[in-house]
């Protein structure tokens, strides 16, 4: 008789736990854990049928418990218990500490090591129900670091999966315990503010080259892994999380940097063929608004400062007017300078091109993309002809021409800020242009 009760007891639990099994997990074919597994919920039904479950699937912890009991799997369309895989399989210890650009999770090794084939790291995030697959490794490994967790003030709670194989399909054994670790503000190292440390250099890259963003930070530096890159548009930059771009095609994206404790900063980044009049026109326009009220315009003359030796031999202050520099930083930047010269003086870059063959002294004519235009301010109220006996005062690189009207982009204008001037063909202050034979 009690062998009989004990056999009707044996058919009932398999039957319950089949049960909540089949009607509260989703099946999910390997590699296991794919995407998320919502928590199961308790069974109300038996009307499922084991035969048609020949995928394996397993049973998730419920959010409240932090101890994990038995677990039941289905393994071509057979009931499995987690005497399948018991303890000995399992790993212990688990551990997850924070760190500025990481959690690191770590447990032992199960006794029967030699007899698993790798672990599966899951995670769960604040508020959510849903476990998901972050990495898989191999059986020898102890630690992992989940470099993803880069939201401030949010709990992440971690399991690690042993897993073998049994006739090809993977068997799945929980640990005991979870690791819970917090990201948030309260860390030594905080990242609460950063920024481009020469945003004049960083506003460009060239098609098939590579740029790495120059970052400054308030605090001590965050291993570069700390900021998670992300590009608007990959078929125009990508960006990795080392903040180098590379230049895919000609176009303007935007790039996202996230820190771990939330914070963001953006950055619009334009790709350009070197060599051509669009070139220096793109690189120009992306100066726009940069200023000496704000600081801007010294990572332009640091780019002109940059190559040696000077013209001249004079190295720019960032005190000095700096119109001509601008534009020759913009010929640097977009690998024109070739074409355009280098100079830091309004007059030189007259004589550069007279010496070449081109130099228009004639502030009538209608102008081409990338064009430098000569202003001469000195002028006298009267005066309507245009003549070489003007002081050449001011720069600029043509960006437009529509009709008769012109678009200019230039440095140190108006209260030293890069911007555009709108005028209109033969303007009276018009010295001249010089007309760079760029690449086609």
């Amino acid at each position: 008789m009690d062998k009989q009760r004990r056999i009707i007891k044996t058919i009932v639990s398999g039957l319950l736990a089949l049960a909540l099994c089949v009607s509260s997990v989703t099946c999910l074919s390997a590699p296991v854990y794919a995407g998320s597994v919502t928590n199961p919920t308790t069974a109300t039904k038996t009307t499922a049928s084991v035969s048609k479950a020949t995928k394996p699937a397993v049973v998730v912890p419920t959010a409240s418990s932090f101890t994990v009991g038995s677990f039941d799997l289905i393994f071509n369309g057979k009931m499995r218990t987690d005497k399948t895989l018991n303890s000995s399989y399992r790993p212990t210890g688990l551990t997850a500490k924070g760190k500025p650009d990481s959690i690191k999770i770590a447990w032992s090794h199960p006794k029967l090591r030699s007899s698993i084939n790798g672990y599966f790291i899951l995670r769960k995030d604040t508020d959510s129900n849903n476990w998901r697959q972050i990495a898989k490794v191999s059986k020898y490994t102890k630690s992992y670091k989940d470099e993803t967790a880069t939201a401030s003030n949010c709990l992440y709670r971690y399991t690690v999966v042993a897993y073998k194989k049994t006739d090809g399909v993977r068997m799945i054994s929980f640990p005991v315990k979870w690791a819970g670790a917090v990201t948030s503000d309260s860390t030594k190292e905080n990242v609460t503010k950063f920024g481009f440390l020469n945003p004049a250099k960083d506003s460009t890259v060239k098609i098939g080259s590579t740029n790495k963003l120059s970052l400054t930070f308030p605090y001590k530096k965050p291993a570069s892994k700390a900021i998670r890159w992300t590009s608007s548009d990959t078929s125009i930059a990508k960006v990795n999380n080392k903040g180098i771009v590379t230049g895919v095609s000609h176009g303007t994206v935007t790039l996202t940097g996230r820190t771990h404790t939330g914070n963001v900063i953006t950055t619009q980044v334009t790709v350009i063929k070197p060599g051509t009049a669009q070139a220096i026109v793109d690189v120009m326009a992306s100066w726009i608004d940069y200023s000496e009220s704000n600081g801007k315009h010294k990572g332009i003359i640091d780019i002109y400062n940059s190559v040696t030796p000077w013209p001249r031999g004079y190295k720019v202050k960032y005190s000095d007017e700096w119109c001509a520099t601008c534009v020759s930083a913009a010929a640097i930047q977009s690998g024109t300078a070739k074409y355009t010269g280098r100079e830091c003086g309004v007059p030189q870059f007259i004589t550069y091109f007279k010496n070449r063959g081109r130099w228009e002294e004639d502030g009538s004519i209608k102008p081409r993309k990338g064009d430098l235009i000569i202003y001469g301010w000195s002028i006298g109220s009267g005066v309507t002809v245009f003549g070489n006996n003007w002081s050449a005062s001011h720069i600029g690189v043509v960006e437009s021409v529509k009709g008769n009207t012109i678009t200019v982009l230039e440095g140190n204008m108006g209260f030293g800020i890069v911007g555009r001037r709108t005028l209109t063909k033969g303007w009276r202050f018009i010295r001249g242009y010089c007309r760079p034979a760029y690449k086609k």
